[in-house]
């Protein structure tokens, strides 16, 4: 059986034990060992950071399951721990996304979603098709790493001030954030 680390961001007003019992029961049936901190943690006194360090390496699939948090803080750890790593955040309801936290590899997501290549993401290109999949590039990156305005914008040749007026031209402009969520699953960008 393959494994699988199972993060759950931290959920008020519900049962977490009946909770966690849905997540450990879904990635199960889905073929995956998991690997939880609330049963981990148990044996070995960690913070929730150290422990993804920890299980990172060990499992072959990250799971972050979203049903109450958009699980952005737990995005960020396995970046920190692991960048490059492929996140799956998923949902109770069968809901599935992927994160790639790395920005080149965000970068061929962008491009293949919105069928925009890479070289004229690159480009000098000024048609609006290009820059509306540029801005999305920007906020996808921004949304789930924590690199800055300046190196998310070299991935692509710009600067940060560039970054910034595109990430402020996705979120008010209804073309560029109807692509956005229409590529991410119906994932707000303005959020």
């Amino acid at each position: 059986m393959t494994t699988a680390l199972l993060l759950i961001p931290h959920t008020k007003g519900i049962n977490r034990t009946s909770y966690m019992d849905h997540c450990i029961r879904d990635i199960i049936s889905s073929g995956y060992f998991p690997i939880l901190y609330d049963i981990y943690a148990g044996h070995l006194p960690m913070t929730y950071g150290e422990f993804i360090k920890e299980a990172l390496p060990k499992a072959s699939e990250v799971f972050i399951f979203c049903d109450f948090s958009e699980g952005k803080g737990l995005r960020q750890m396995v970046e920190q721990a692991e960048p490059g790593r492929e996140i799956t955040t998923k949902t109770i309801t069968g809901d599935k996304s992927s994160y790639l936290t790395d920005l080149s590899t965000i970068l061929k997501d962008v491009a293949v979603r919105t069928n925009i290549p890479i070289e004229l993401l690159k480009s000098r290109s000024r048609k609006r098709e290009v820059c509306d999949a540029r801005y999305v590039y920007f906020v996808r990156a921004k949304r789930i790493t924590k690199n800055s305005l300046k190196r998310i914008g070299e991935e692509v040749g710009r600067d940060h001030s560039t970054v910034h007026t595109g990430i402020k031209t996705a979120r008010n402009t209804r073309e560029v954030t109807e692509l956005y969520v229409n590529t991410y699953n119906n994932e707000n960008p303005c959020e």
